[in-house]
């Protein structure tokens, strides 16, 4: 009986010992582990460095420049501006001192503003003006 019981201790025992480990897959993981693609835009005298807001939407780099009052509307792949939207703080047709921005669909952005206002403008009306 104590030789089966030393022949198959020894292997279950091991058996626990490694299925009790922790592998690789629970260890913590940093940012670095989702690091898809670097992408480096030249910012050049038309857009200001000062930004409150960036926002990514399909292949577009959504730049706020609040010293300009615009958004800079950036084609990553040509990292060439292909428009700018301009907006008005004040006015009938102003957002007020804003905070940052959100596009919402390709036709809709928000502006949060200062006392809990948020507005809602057509994204070929500000590229036009």
């Amino acid at each position: 009986m104590k030789k089966l019981i030393a022949k198959y201790a020894l292997p279950l025992l091991l058996i626990f010992i490694l299925s009790c480990s922790s592998n690789e897959e629970k260890s913590p993981r940093t940012l670095s582990d989702f690091f898809i693609e670097e992408i480096r835009v030249p910012i050049g005298s038309e857009i200001d460095p000062y930004t409150m807001a960036l926002q990514y939407v399909d292949g577009y780099l959504y730049w706020h420049n609040k010293n300009r009052r615009t958004i800079s509307k950036i084609y990553l792949s040509t990292q060439q501006i292909s428009e700018y939207l301009r907006y008005n703080e004040e006015g009938p047709q102003g957002v007020g001192n804003i905070d940052g921005f959100y596009i919402l669909n390709e036709n809709s952005i928000t502006f949060p503003s200062s006392g809990r206002l948020v507005s809602i403008h057509d994204l070929e009306i500000l590229s036009s003006e």
